[in-house]
Order: C-alpha cells, then sequence, then structure tokens
C-alpha cells in the first residue's frame, strides 16, 4: 500500500489554458474469502483474478493482507506465514517466512516490507530474507498500511496514524475518521486522496470512501461493491515510488515569417517507466509525441498512462512573422541614467518581447532610465523566434570644473575652523551646495568658523550636469572631551563603540591601539589620546556594563507528597518579589500552585513562573512481564501488583492476531493463561488497562506485552 499516483504538470514555452486530470485507476483487492480482484475506481467495476498457486495447505489459511512492488505481490495468510507470486503468472508461489503474523502489510520504494504484528512494528527484507523488529506502536492495527510522501499512514481504530518509523512509540493521529473503520487503504490519480475500504455491517460488500490527506478531512463514500475486502494494493504503484506524468513540451517551428503551419513535440515521461500514449485533438494518437502540419490556433492535448491516469491540457500556437523593429534612442546626460529607447515593431507587439542585456523578457515596447553604453537586444515572438542586435547610449556632459581649496586646523577649539573653495575659469556659474545649503558662485568662496568635522559639497552646472567632493576636507579641531558621555552604567549584552571624534588626528588608546573607534564589551577604565599638528589632548572613561536580570525555573513538574523544590533566581544587584510577597531570592516550595517570582535591577524586570503538583507515588501499579499458570501456586495468575484502592480499573489482553481473550474490570481479578475454559500456548500476549490515579484525579493508560511459560 503505497502513494497515490501523483500527476504533476510541467508546461513550458506555451499559454496553459485549462488543465484537468481524470480518476481512472485499478486497484487490487483481497476478499474476506481469500479470492483476489481488480477493481477499476473510475466505474467501481469489479473482475477476478487468478488465485496463487499454493494451496491452503501450504498457506496455513486465506490470503489476509497484501502489497504490490512491481510485478511482485507479497500476501500473508491469516495463521501466518509470508508468501510471493508474480501478478501476471500466479503459478509461480513462494513461501518467503512461516512466522509473519501481519494485520497491516505494505512495501516502500525500495522493495523494504512492513507489516505490523499486534503493536510491534517489524520489517521483512526479500532481498535477504531478514526479519527485523523496529518497536511498539501504541495503536491498535486494524487493517492496512500505506506510504504518503514517505511516511507510513496505519489504518487504526482511532483513525489513520503516522508512524514514526526512527521511534514508533512516538507514532501520532494523522487523520481522525469518525469512527469509521478501514481494512485497506488505496491512491487515486489525484495526488492527495485515497480510497478506504470500509465494511458493512453485514461484511459481504464495501464501502468506498474518499480521503483528502492534503487537508485531512473524510470527503465520502464514491460507491459501494458487492464484496467484503480485508486489504488492497495499487497496480500504478507498481514500482514502489511516485507514479507520475511529467510533460515537457518542445515547439519547433520554422522561424520562417509568415509560414502557415508547423509542428508540435511533446516529451513525456511516467513515474515508473510505462508507456505514454498521446492524443491530439480527440482524433490523432501516437506514442511518439510528434505532430506536424499544425495551423495558428488551440489544439487540446490528452497524455494517458497504461493504468488508466491522464493528463489533459490545451495549447494555443501562433505561427511566425516579422520580428524586426525600429529603434528611437535618446542619450544619456551626465551619468544621470535617463538615457530611453523606444522600439518601433514591424509586426503586432501583442506577439512580441524583449530582453535587454540578458535580462527577463518583458512584452514592452520601451526602457528608460539607461546609462551610458552598448546595450545588447533580443525580440522574440511567442514561438520562440528570435533576433539579437545592440543599440548605444550616448552620454553628453561639459568638462569638469577644477577645484582648489585650503582648510585650516587649530587646537583645542570647536568653531574656528575655515574652507575656502576657488573654482578658477569657471565662466558661467554653478550652484554650491554646502552643508545643506545653496550658493551662486563663479569664482570663489569661504566658510568660516567651522567646527570639527569631514565637509562635502557638490557643484551643478546650469545644463544639469553635477559633481561632488569630500577628499581632504577634514577640519582637525582637537577638542578636550574626546569620549561622547562620561564615566556611566550600561545596560548592553554585548559591546558599544568608543569613537574619539577627531577626525585627521593620530590616535593612542590604553591597550596600544591606533585606529580611531574601539570596541568595548567589558566592564573597565579606557582612555585614549589625540595628536595634530603638536596639538594633543585625552580623554578617560569609565563603563560599567550591567544585563537585565536571568532566571531560569525547571519545566512544570509534579513531586512525590515526601519531596520539596527550591526556586532559586539568584542573580548580582537584583531585588526579588515573589507571588506571596516575599523578597528573598530563594524559595522553597513545599504544597501544589503556581510559583511566580519579578527580578529588578538597574536594567529592567523579568518575571518566570512554574506550576508544581503533588502525587502519592506510593499508589503506582507493578505488571509483572511474565507468568506461569501450572497450578504450582506460586505466580499462576497475570494481575496488577498495587498498593492504594484504584477506581475505573480496566484490563484487556490479545493473542498474537489481535484477538480479544481476556477483560477484567477489577484490580484483583487477574488472567489464568484460559480462554473460553481452553489453556493459551506459550508465547507473547499484549496487555492494555486504565485506572484512575487517587493522588491526582487522572486516568492512566498502560500497555504492554507479558510472556506466558508452560
Amino acid at each position: 500500500m503505497k502513494r497515490p499516483a501523483l500527476i504533476r504538470i510541467l508546461i513550458l514555452l506555451w499559454q496553459l489554458l485549462f488543465l484537468t486530470v481524470s480518476i481512472a485507476q485499478k486497484i487490487i483487492v483481497v476478499g474476506s474469502t481469500g479470492k483476489f480482484y481488480s477493481i477499476d475506481l473510475s466505474s467501481c467495476s469489479i473482475d477476478s483474478l487468478n488465485t496463487p498457486s499454493c494451496s491452503k495447505t501450504q498457506l496455513n489459511g486465506n490470503p489476509y493482507s497484501i502489497a504490490l512492488y512491481h510485478d511482485t505481490l507479497y500476501y500473508n495468510v491469516i495463521n501466518g506465514g509470508l508468501y510471493r507470486t508474480v501478478l501476471n503468472d500466479t503459478f509461480v508461489c513462494q513461501k518467503l517466512d512461516s512466522m509473519v503474523y501481519a494485520n497491516s502489510l505494505a512495501v516502500d520504494k525500495n522493495g523494504i516490507l512492513y507489516f505490523i504484528d499486534s503493536f510491534r512494528l517489524e520489517t521483512f527484507n526479500p532481498y535477504n530474507d531478514l526479519k527485523d523488529t523496529l518497536g511498539f506502536i501504541n495503536y491498535f492495527s486494524q487493517g492496512d498500511l500505506f506510504f504518503y510522501d514517505d511516511t507510513l499512514i496505519l489504518a487504526s481504530s482511532s483513525g489513520l496514524i503516522n508512524i514514526n518509523i526512527s521511534d514508533p512509540p512516538k507514532s501520532t493521529v494523522y487523520v481522525q475518521t469518525g469512527g469509521r473503520t478501514f481494512y485497506g487503504l488505496a491512491p487515486t490519480c489525484n495526488k492527495d486522496i485515497i480510497v478506504g475500504f470500509q465494511p458493512t455491517v453485514t461484511l459481504d460488500s464495501t464501502n468506498l470512501v474518499e480521503i483528502n490527506l492534503a487537508t485531512k478531512s473524510i470527503i465520502g463514500t464514491r460507491c459501494t461493491i458487492p464484496i467484503g475486502v480485508d486489504d488492497a494494493a495499487d497496480f500504478t504503484d507498481a514500482y514502489g515510488n511516485e507514479s507520475s506524468i511529467s510533460i515537457d513540451s518542445i515547439y519547433r517551428p520554422s522561424c520562417i515569417a509568415n509560414s502557415t503551419s508547423t509542428s508540435l513535440q511533446l516529451s513525456a515521461t511516467e513515474g515508473n517507466g510505462d508507456p505514454i500514449t498521446y492524443l491530439l485533438n480527440t482524433s490523432i494518437s501516437n506514442a511518439t509525441g510528434l505532430f506536424t502540419g499544425l495551423v495558428a490556433g488551440s489544439d487540446s492535448i490528452k497524455l494517458s498512462d497504461t493504468y488508466g491516469c491522464s493528463v489533459d491540457t490545451v495549447i494555443r500556437i501562433n505561427l511566425s512573422a516579422d520580428i524586426s523593429a525600429a529603434f528611437q534612442i535618446e542619450g544619456d546626460t551626465c551619468g544621470a541614467k535617463i538615457g530611453a529607447v523606444l522600439f518601433s515593431p514591424s509586426t503586432d507587439a501583442e506577439y512580441l518581447f524583449f530582453s535587454l542585456n540578458n535580462g527577463p523578457y518583458q512584452q514592452v515596447i520601451s526602457f528608460s532610465g539607461l546609462d551610458t553604453g552598448l546595450y545588447d537586444l533580443k525580440i522574440r515572438d511567442t514561438n520562440y523566434c528570435f533576433v539579437d542586435t545592440n543599440f548605444m547610449i550616448a552620454d553628453f556632459a561639459p568638462p569638469a570644473p577644477e577645484i582648489n581649496f585650503t582648510n585650516s586646523q587649530i587646537c583645542n577649539s570647536t568653531d574656528e575652523g575655515l574652507i575656502h573653495i576657488n573654482i578658477p575659469g569657471a565662466g558661467t556659474p554653478f550652484t554650491l551646495n554646502f552643508a545643506g545649503n545653496n550658493y551662486t558662485l563663479s569664482d570663489s568662496i569661504s566658510f568660516t568658523d567651522l567646527s570639527s568635522g569631514t565637509y562635502k559639497f557638490s557643484l551643478e552646472s546650469q545644463n544639469g550636469c553635477s559633481w561632488t567632493y569630500s577628499d581632504s576636507l577634514a577640519i582637525i579641531i582637537l577638542t578636550g572631551n574626546i569620549f561622547p558621555y562620561r564615566d556611566s552604567t550600561v545596560c548592553q549584552s554585548d559591546s558599544i563603540i568608543l569613537d574619539a571624534l577627531n577626525a585627521g588626528a593620530n590616535y593612542f588608546w590604553d591597550n596600544g591601539s591606533t585606529n580611531e573607534s574601539r570596541i568595548i564589551d567589558s566592564s573597565g577604565t579606557y582612555w585614549v589620546s589625540a595628536s595634530a599638528n603638536g596639538c594633543t589632548v585625552s580623554d578617560t572613561l569609565s563603563l560599567q556594563f550591567l544585563k537585565i536580570p536571568e532566571i531560569h525555573f525547571p519545566p512544570d513538574t509534579t513531586l512525590c507528597t515526601t519531596e520539596n523544590l527550591l526556586l532559586d533566581a539568584t542573580f548580582p544587584q537584583t531585588t526579588y518579589e515573589w507571588q506571596d510577597g516575599t523578597t528573598l531570592p530563594t524559595y522553597t516550595v513545599t504544597k501544589a500552585g503556581i510559583y511566580y517570582v519579578s527580578a529588578t535591577d538597574f536594567c529592567g524586570t523579568i518575571t518566570d513562573s512554574i506550576n508544581v503538583q503533588f502525587k502519592n507515588c506510593l499508589c503506582a501499579l507493578y505488571i509483572p512481564s511474565a507468568f506461569t499458570p501450572n497450578n504450582d501456586g506460586i505466580n499462576d495468575i497475570f494481575i496488577p501488583v498495587h498498593a492504594c484502592p484504584t477506581e475505573d480499573y480496566s484490563m484487556k489482553i490479545y493473542n498474537r492476531w489481535g484477538q480479544l481473550i481476556f477483560t477484567s474490570n477489577n484490580v484483583s481479578v487477574g488472567w489464568n493463561g484460559t480462554f473460553d475454559n481452553i489453556p493459551q500456548p506459550s508465547g507473547t500476549y499484549v496487555w492494555e488497562l486504565t485506572y484512575k490515579d487517587n493522588s491526582t484525579g487522572q486516568i492512566i493508560y498502560k500497555n504492554g506485552i507479558v510472556v506466558l511459560i508452560r
């Protein structure tokens, strides 16, 4: 039982108008009488299949669970034993293992069998006949296993279960089925929809119920077939992996302008490697996917595999026309990226696409915002015929002005800097932007009373060309207070940056660094000196790093009544307030409740809480792992050992086939190893029990195995 066949469509080079997928697929099932049938899901029709040639004596009972891989059919029989046959040659019959008791059977994409014996998940490798136990699950196997997206799904009385193969006890409910019982699971051609085989009340017919695994919901009953079904497998999943039809459409036009016809080549693959049939316009069919002599218009394409799954699509074909275009080019100015190009296509622009410098094709007839340079242009039509050409965006700019400037620097002042800007031979006025202000000048200008920093200015000519300058315009004015703040406490968990703030100076830090700035990440005292033009200043700063308090209470917990719990919120330089108003850093818990504390320091407040419950640990049930019902007065009865009164008690015991053989609602009544007064054979039996924990009032569920020894 494997993943449903998935139809994936990849249409390249054409406009996709619509897509439909038909649900038509054959499923193989084994009936409650041990006979094999083929079911067509599209019509719910049934055909009998040849029963494998192994006799019932060899089989040790009727076939019960089945799985299909390639053309090999694996099946398990009621009284134990695993067999395989060839689907189209049932005279071939081989016994693989006599100790496989499987109520559910599936095969993965590598050909490895998975099955469940009561609550035990096991595998069988048919290549080396090795069997392996993966672990126990907490759900009873109702009827089938099934692979969906490499996820193993189990039909259980609790719903469809997601089996955790690497850690079976952690398996969880995947789909709630509303109490429905499914004896078989099988895929459809729809990716996420499967069919569950639900027995009717009389067990002589079966409802086919559709289930959406993507939305995890029951769709409804598709139809009812007049046979009882014990298990199902899928024809289209015969290669143990996802079956799919993938379409790569390759259209090969002549690319001759105004031609009257062209050809269409479809290349498709099916996930299982089986043949694909191509049908054009409901009349022309072949196995190559090549169709010639096609004219402009829409053509319907249908692709079908050997299992009845199909893909329907419509492809529109446009014939080629002249794809040349005339250019109208506007140049750039001063590198402002205002160049543009406008095309005048020689044919209907609706069918032409343009790509600039190998960029994406766009259905536009102009590009703007272009910089100076040579551009490559490709023009293609809807048939992917194209021409390759280029065009040039020219640059128009006047010569840049010559700039002469001087600056001055002084020691220990904040507003005595000077910058002088001279533009020799400017001729026409320029607009100067300096420190956010605009000035009109033809020769020179000076700026005085400047504070420390690096200054940038820009010039713009009357025709819109502009230049920006910033090199060597640092005004060096050394200031005594180098650091931006004084001694302080910092609430920061990582680091801060100290900047000496005297651009153009030489620096020397307490750690020997000569950089202008420094990263500080720990408490301490730091100093730096700055020197320039014979001037030296220094500054010192003390920093203390503090963090917001950290509290790490343990998770919510339950303690025995004889225990207590110490909660510790200790953190440096912090005050505390607990839920009862106490202010110590620790608190001892002696009774049930929710406990919390607020811890506050200079950097803020943090709160943590914990829920603590108590229980009487002396009242737990002890379950024996084996017993010997030989009437010797020692360990003759399988019964829990208990020290306290127990309420709402229930125990059930199953044999290896999942049959309920003992039940008790009294903790003092155990199993003596018989069923219907018949002593049961030595071996492993599955038990499950529930009871109320009197200390917490909770219902406790347990399960496990017990060994009967005679």
